[in-house]
């Protein structure tokens, strides 16, 4: 018998038979064209690429389980979906396995690579936390301040110097307030401090009293105001979300300090820095 072209398209493991050249799937003992039997039929073997993917096998059915004619028949647009697909995804994958090597082995495309993963790892990072924009004061005044430690040191944007002030009597009703005035109105969202003396090495950082509750207000403005507590954290920044205080389209900012962390030594409070981002 001459062998004809098969009528199917010849996936790996097929087998061709040797008398009339169809290609017939792996379960099959005898050719489904001509009846010959596939003993000595040639296997289609895998392509190179089809190595890397890897195969589910053919599909074992029970004794007596014969598949539906309907269920197996493919439509004409499933066909061109398989054709069109099917050669896409192994172009991908081709694609995919050349770049993966190229970028293991030349230093300059992973250098790149890795740039723009990181840039965009920070720009979907920067969706779900975006970082705010630091509004820098303009003046500071304090109610009152010691030798050497007065209100300018609370806008140097130093953390190791630190304004400090003797603390009021208890009882006396007299509060101190730290008052920082702005160039332009914006909305405030979040304050940062950096509480007591700051990473300053020059003193212990229980030797002197720490800000502890305060009361925001906002002069020049309806908003009433709200109470905050700054955190005792010793060289570090404390964050406080303060945009339940309503504090929108504002210039100033009052502190007024109600509460002392305690000291070891005299009652002197100090406060190191103070930041301001707006929304």
């Amino acid at each position: 018998m001459q062998k004809r072209p098969p009528t199917r398209r010849l996936e790996a493991g097929d087998l061709i038979c040797p008398d009339c050249g169809e290609g017939n799937p792996t379960t099959r003992k005898f050719c489904s064209r001509c009846g010959a039997s596939l003993e000595t039929a040639q296997v289609v073997k895998r392509k190179w690429w089809q190595r890397f993917i890897p195969g589910r096998g053919p599909k074992k059915r029970k004794a007596g389980d014969r598949p539906s004619a309907r269920k197996t028949r493919k439509s004409f647009p499933m066909k061109m979906l398989g054709i069109l697909f099917g050669g896409v995804s192994r172009v991908i994958g081709v694609i995919c396995i050349i770049f993966g090597l190229l970028y293991g082995l030349v230093p300059g495309i992973r250098s790149g690579v890795n740039d723009k993963v990181s840039s965009l790892k920070n720009t979907v990072n920067g969706w779900f936390h975006p970082t705010r924009t630091e509004v820098l004061p303009t003046d500071v005044f304090v109610s009152a301040s010691t030798n050497g430690h007065g209100a300018n040191l609370l806008k140097d944007t130093a953390t190791n110097t630190y304004w400090a002030a003797r603390v009021p009597k208890a009882g006396s009703n007299i509060h101190l307030t730290v008052t920082y005035s702005f160039s332009s109105k914006f909305d405030l969202k979040n304050i940062a401090i950096w509480n007591g003396i700051g990473d300053s090495d020059a003193r212990d950082y229980n030797s002197t009293e720490r800000v502890h509750n305060v009361f925001l207000s906002f002069p020049g403005t309806k908003v009433p105001g709200c109470p905050e507590s700054f955190g005792d954290k010793k060289a570090e920044a404390d964050k406080i979300d303060v945009s339940g205080c309503g504090a929108n389209g504002i210039d100033e900012v009052q502190i007024r300090i109600d509460d002392f962390y305690p000291s070891s030594g005299a009652k002197v409070v100090a406060l190191a820095k103070v930041q301001f981002y707006k929304k």
